[in-house]
Formats: C-alpha cells, structure tokens, sequence
C-alpha cells in the first residue's frame, strides 16, 4: 500500500499548479512514477481509498498489466512512402477489420456484439501516413496511437467510432483530415 499526503503538503499551493488528488469515483485510476533506470514513466499503483487527508493507492502486478496491455493490443499497422494509403475494411458482423497497402495485411480487433471488452488498440507507424476508411469502423474499448503524421479520409462517409477517449497523436505528431464529434472521426 503507497500512501500520499502523509506530510499534509500535497494539495497545498505550494505544490504548485499540478498538485493534484483523487476523486469520488476514481478507484481504479493509475498512480505512475518514472522509472530512472527504464528511462519511462510506469505505473506503479491504483487508487484504491481515501479522503480529505490523503490517499492510499494498491501497488500494482507490472507483470499482469504488462500482459494485459499486450492482449489488448493489435500489431502495429505501418504506413509505407509511395504504396498508396492503408485502406481500412471493417466487418461489423464479426469485428474484425484489415489495413491493407500493397501486398500487406494488418489485422485489427473491434466491436463485436455487446461485449464492453470487445475491441483492441492499434497502433499506427510510419511518416506522413495516409488511411482510407471504406467502412464504417467500430473500434469498441480500443484507441488507436498515431507515432508520426497522419490524415484519415474516405470518399463514401465512412466513420471510426470508439468507446474510449479515442485517438493519440504522439510525438509531436498531428492527426490532418479528422472531423472530430466526441469519440468519432472521418
């Protein structure tokens, strides 16, 4: 058990501008630390109690989450120069969908039935990407993760849809073309 505000000082000002606790409601939520060895932030713990005089957070199994994370995850889809845009195909039946440029196939995991768990992230490399959405796709509990530039568009009025917070442009990158409604692009 990691406890916080034992001193008392952590929600004063002056802690600045970010000191910060949790709420009602946010059980669960993730406590990260960076890790000077890794060279990353990980995550260390959940908020699992507390009130007006702290927090208490359960340290977590990085093992079991790093797992979790791998299985939640689709292999990384990669843009190629001069191939032409990964055309994105969804079959809502079965919720599954591919991203194919050229000759390369990506699989990819999406909603399927009711199943709040149902649908993976996916990841998107390469430099100035372009995708082709030719089907509406329910992404369902997945996000997608864009590591560079990228423009999504169609020419039917295809639309991605996803439960999550939805889509991350990383490293600088920008996401071009998007019309955003809340959790939906095109």
């Amino acid at each position: 058990m990691i406890s916080t505000n034992t001193n008392k000082e952590l929600y004063s000002l002056a802690q600045g501008p970010m000191g910060t606790h949790p709420r009602v409601g946010d059980s669960g939520s993730p406590l990260f630390a960076y890790d000077s060895v890794l060279q990353k932030w990980v995550i260390v713990g959940v908020d699992s109690s507390g009130g007006g005089g702290g927090t208490n957070w359960a340290v977590v199994d990085a093992n079991f989450v790093n797992q979790a994370i791998q299985d939640d995850t689709d292999a990384p889809a990669t843009f190629m120069a001069d191939q032409g845009p990964l055309r994105w195909a969804f079959n809502s039946t079965d919720g599954t969908g591919t991203l194919i440029q050229q000759e390369t196939v990506y699989q990819m995991h999406g909603q399927k039935g009711t199943d709040l768990n149902e649908g993976k992230n996916l990841v998107f490399n390469g430099a100035d990407g372009q995708i082709a959405l030719e089907d509406a796709v329910n992404q369902g509990a997945g996000a997608l993760a864009f590591n560079g530039n990228y423009t999504v568009f169609t020419t039917n009025g295809s639309t991605w849809r996803g439960r999550r917070p939805g889509h991350y442009p990383r490293c600088g990158g920008e996401l071009a073309g998007e019309r955003c409604s809340g959790r939906q692009f095109a």
